[in-house]
């Protein structure tokens, strides 16, 4: 007979010690998907996370976006046949925002669907975190660094130029929905 192990997932919302059953009613939830008008280049670029950098040199995009399939088949790409002998390498997405309503006593989360291989994201400047896997979601806080009166600047480096890191093709940069 074999073991089963059995995982489960909770999603637990804590609520002030005092809050009443009907105040859940006012917790509001809103989502914003933010595919459009992304700025990219494939290749690295020094201090693109900086607000100030200037990238109108760079293309504009909607995700989800995979550079890879964009890119040249050549046996020598390094991930050879397990990329589908196309690009790799490392690129750079920007996306300008600024923000509408009150935000007094609200958070503000950034969810990224897939980005593939390793992401480094950062707002207004900020890195927010690192993520060395590119096949599962993640999500940052931006509440403490958003900036609730002008522009503010989401930039994703993503790096998969070490190669060969799959088994199969999987293309490069974000490839789901934000």
């Amino acid at each position: 007979m074999q073991k089963r192990t059995i995982i489960l997932l909770f999603l637990v919302i804590a609520l002030p010690a005092n809050a009443q059953a009907a105040d859940t009613q006012s917790i509001q939830a809103r989502s914003t998907n933010l595919y459009l008008h992304w700025k990219f280049i494939q290749k690295d670029v020094g201090n693109a996370q900086n607000t100030s950098f200037n990238d109108d040199s760079w293309r504009e995009l909607n995700l989800p976006h995979d550079w890879s399939i964009e890119g040249k088949f050549s046996q020598s790409e390094p991930a050879g046949d397990a990329s589908g002998f196309l690009p790799t390498g490392i690129g750079w997405y920007r996306k300008s925002f600024c923000l509408s309503g009150d935000l007094t006593n609200r958070k503000v989360f950034i969810y990224f669907e897939g980005v593939y291989h390793k992401s480094r994201v950062y707002i207004n400047g900020t890195l927010l975190g690192e993520r060395f896997y590119g096949y599962s979601p993640f999500t940052y806080d931006l509440t403490p660094y958003l900036n609730t009166t002008g522009d503010n600047v989401l930039v994703v480096r993503v790096d998969n130029s070490d190669q060969i890191n799959s088994r199969w093709y999987t293309g490069s940069g974000i490839y789901r929905d934000v």
